[in-house]
């Protein structure tokens, strides 16, 4: 099974060769800016000690889910890849490191992340492990607003075990509501909240929050500066 598991890994790995290095090499031009979310906060801690580790290619763990939502990990895991990838790492590919996974019994994230981060490193031949766990998802509905809230807990930790940074990012977005009179100005609220209700904007505040976190995380070894 390990043998059949390696090879699959292999070949994945050769036909993606392309996109993983496209995604390294992104610019430091490409990122983001920071996020301007009516009614936002951020907090951000991080503990920066990559040096010693130098790792190369990062692997991301399947996101721990503490929300009611059960599709806000998948939403936020495919986000995670190319932010990442512009810091300067080889990322490995999510639905790949999925699908092994699964192979070897892991289905669940919160088993994952509590496996050893040495063996799950090896299995893929990473340099180190990004964790995610998902702490709010949520959307608060008032009568003509919805505020929504998304908080991320991130870990990095090398193959060796050692954390390298750590870091965590709240943030929320609550439209804003002109001052109106009359039965227009009513109706437009009444139309807005239902958009918002309908839709809320999870995926754009879990982008604005990952863009955030990275752009002040450590840079890898194929991060380009001022490349277009």
């Amino acid at each position: 099974m390990k043998d059949k598991i390696n090879v699959l890994v292999f070949v994945f790995a050769l036909l993606s060769t392309g996109l993983g290095s496209g995604l390294a090499w992104a610019a430091e031009g490409e990122e983001a800016n920071e996020p301007s979310v009516g009614g936002d906060t951020a907090t951000l801690s991080t503990t920066e000690t990559l040096t010693p580790a130098a790792p190369t290619s990062i692997l991301i763990a399947p996101v721990v889910n503490h929300s009611v939502d059960v599709d806000a990990p998948n939403i936020v895991l495919s986000t995670l890849p190319i932010p990442m990838a512009g810091r300067g790492y080889y990322v490995f590919p999510v639905n790949t490191t999925k699908i092994v996974l699964e192979q070897e019994g892991f289905y669940e994230a919160e088993v994952v992340h509590q496996q050893d981060p040495t063996a799950l490193a090896a299995l893929f031949g990473a340099d180190a492990i990004l964790y995610v766990v998902i702490n709010r998802w949520e959307a608060q509905y008032i009568v003509l607003s919805t505020r929504v809230t998304v908080d991320f807990s991130y870990r990095l930790v090398s193959k060796a075990g050692e954390e390298l940074w750590q870091a965590n990012q709240i943030l929320s977005y609550e439209p804003n509501q002109q001052n109106s009179n009359g039965a227009a100005g009513l109706i437009a609220s009444l139309i807005v909240s239902a958009v918002e209700n309908t839709s809320p904007r999870y995926l754009s505040l879990t982008e604005k929050a990952n863009s955030t976190v990275f752009r002040r995380s450590p840079t890898g070894p194929y991060y380009v500066r001022g490349k277009r």
